[in-house]
């Protein structure tokens, strides 16, 4: 991979159950937590900050960031940020 963003990608999130995610959403919300369940249409994460689950649209979400590896977190962070950049020059 080229470090690229692949919009509407579909991506397997099963082995990130339980782990300790960055979620990024088109609106430029940004979402830290453990990745409990995985729906047709959603991604259910308990925030670190509060404890409470929060659900998230899949169609919202345009970059999942393990949080596990560190460097793969940075670029992932990177590529999410260029991506959000992108979007918003719209």
């Amino acid at each position: 991979m080229s470090g690229k963003v692949k919009q509407n990608a579909v991506v397997d999130v099963a082995g990130l159950l339980g782990a300790d995610v960055e979620l990024r959403c088109a609106g430029g919300q940004i979402f830290r937590g453990a990745l409990k369940s995985v729906g047709r249409d959603y991604l259910a994460l308990e925030r670190a900050t509060t404890g409470r689950t929060t659900l998230v649209t899949k169609a919202n979400v345009v970059a999942i960031v393990d949080e596990r590896a560190p460097g793969l977190a940075l670029a992932g962070r990177r590529a999410a940020e260029a991506a959000l950049d992108r979007a918003e020059g719209e």
